[in-house]
């Protein structure tokens, strides 16, 4: 008896780096991490304790906006800030508020100096303006220096002798109200009265008006070196409240940062206020994590190496032409351990292909080989791939998608049609020319290839299939499929497969 099915057959992306090996005891989970933002957000102090420990040590929250990018980390330093010396943050307390955020509508959050965890670094603050202060453009004394545009006047405040915010206030508007303007507070270990120069920038902030009231405030803190991320002292990942590219790009960080690091950093969102009366509100939902707190995999999802475009969404032709497989890549998981179970699914659009199951040895990433086959059967679709573990006598937990796009070929070429008493093949598809090529592979126990044949358009090529390529395969399974090229050499365009049991 034959049974006939239809399904398909037929640069790569720098792999992920290493995982840590931190234990999972080691990684704690903070899901009251808006709660945390609330308090220090609504305190109100003029210093911490000396006049040399400024507000920021204590209170308030401090943010960096960053770029979502496979090409690069998002908590690394840029290579300007690098050369610089600095990095810009802005600064949010019940006090100090603004409705405009800087480029990116997404980023990180650094724990206040004095509640960073033990093992993590104690970053310097260096300077800060109480609105933004174009540090782009401030090329010496680590982005805290005079602005390119107003070298006398833009030096550090205490350079200018301006020590109160009205002072400051008065400094500004004297140059038009061009932020370029403004004078910074200088704020570095050394330098004295830093609490006072902190909270007159506080005060002078206030002294704005409205339309410059929206603006952000800028700290410029001192690099750090890249590769650090795992000792930064990150505390959340924060996403501005009603942008759906923010959360998705927040739930990318910090998927990498713990496939990097294997702590899990939760996701905030944040609202801002809309005038100056108004308050900024921070807020947890367990939907917008990528990564469960509560240890499942529900969040996560896996990858496809060789998918190279739409930051891994989408996999070319060009990225499987030449390869037997594609390889599915998952993510280290929480409570990931020796001894649990994890296998690969590819949802194609005929057929399903379970990957082999594998144990876990040492947690990290695990990979997975789709064979040519199935992923010539999804040119034109859009297939879920997926990862499902096993830990011990627990349900089998199931993780989120990763739709994965294959890019279409300009033919539509269905799977071929087999008469088993005649042992023929036939071929036929719309869209074919003059100058092409056509050519069946038969995929059994021996990959056999027929001798190619001339496309007329409108006309149904068929191959007769010698009886020995069948007896062969006696109890197997074999797949057939065709591809179409032209005499000129041009790139193979592929059919679904047709399954063939014997």
């Amino acid at each position: 008896m034959i049974v006939l099915g239809v399904v398909l057959t037929a640069c790569s992306i720098p792999s992920p780096s290493p995982l840590s090996s931190l234990p999972m005891s080691q990684t704690p989970v903070v899901t009251n991490a808006a709660s945390e933002l609330t308090g220090w957000y609504n305190r109100v102090d003029r210093d911490c304790g000396s006049a040399n420990r400024a507000a920021f040590l204590c209170s308030g929250v401090l943010l960096r906006g960053t770029e979502t990018n496979p090409a690069f980390l998002p908590w690394d330093p840029s290579p300007n800030a690098v050369q610089k010396g600095g990095i810009a943050f802005f600064w949010l307390r019940t006090d100090n508020n603004y409705s405009m955020l800087p480029e990116h509508p997404n980023g990180f959050v650094f724990y206040p100096n004095f509640y960073i965890p033990p093992g993590t670094l104690d970053i310097e603050v260096l300077c800060a303006f109480p609105e933004d202060g174009d540090t782009w453009d401030r090329p010496t004394m680590q982005g805290c220096g005079p602005h390119i545009n107003g070298p006398q006047t833009s030096r550090p405040c205490d350079e200018l002798g301006i020590t109160t915010a009205q002072q400051w206030i008065a400094h500004l508007n004297q140059g038009a109200g061009r932020h370029d303007n403004q004078c910074g507070w200088t704020l570095r270990l050394g330098a004295s009265n830093t609490a006072d120069r902190f909270y007159q920038n506080i005060l002078a902030r206030n002294l704005l008006t409205p339309a410059r009231w929206a603006v952000w405030n800028e700290l410029v803190l001192k690099t750090w070196a890249t590769g650090q991320g795992r000792v930064l002292p990150i505390h959340s990942f924060y996403y501005q409240n009603g942008n759906a590219n923010a959360l998705a790009n927040a739930r990318s960080d910090q998927t990498r940062y713990y496939q990097a690091y294997q702590r899990i950093v939760p996701i905030v969102r944040l609202t801002l206020p809309t005038n100056s009366a108004g308050k900024a509100t921070f807020g947890y939902s367990d939907s917008d994590q990528a990564i469960s707190p509560d240890g499942l995999i529900s969040g996560l999802t896996p990858s496809v190496r060789e998918a190279s475009e739409n930051n891994g969404s989408r996999l070319l032709i060009s990225d499987f032409y030449e390869r037997d497989f594609v390889t599915i890549v998952t993510p280290a998981y929480p409570g990931m351990a020796a001894g649990q179970t994890v296998g690969a699914r590819w949802k194609g659009p005929s057929v399903t292909f379970d990957t082999p199951i594998k144990t876990v040895t040492t947690p990290g990433t695990m990979t997975f080989e789709v064979p040519r086959v199935e992923v010539i059967d999804a040119i034109g679709s859009t297939v879920p791939v997926t990862f499902s573990v096993k830990r011990g006598n627990a349900p089998i937990e199931q993780s989120a998608p990763l739709n994965l796009e294959v890019e279409r070929q300009s033919l539509t070429l269905p799977a071929p049609t087999f008469n088993g008493a005649s042992r023929e093949l036939s071929v036929s598809f719309a869209g074919g020319q003059n100058g092409q090529l056509v050519r069946v592979r038969w995929s059994g126990v021996v990959v056999r290839d027929t001798t190619p044949q001339n496309v007329v358009p409108g006309q149904t090529n068929r191959f007769a299939i010698p009886e020995n390529w069948v007896t062969e395969n006696a109890g197997k399974t074999v797949n057939v499929n065709y591809s179409i090229g032209t005499q000129a050499g041009d790139r193979y365009q592929f059919s679904k497969i047709l399954r063939l049991s014997f």
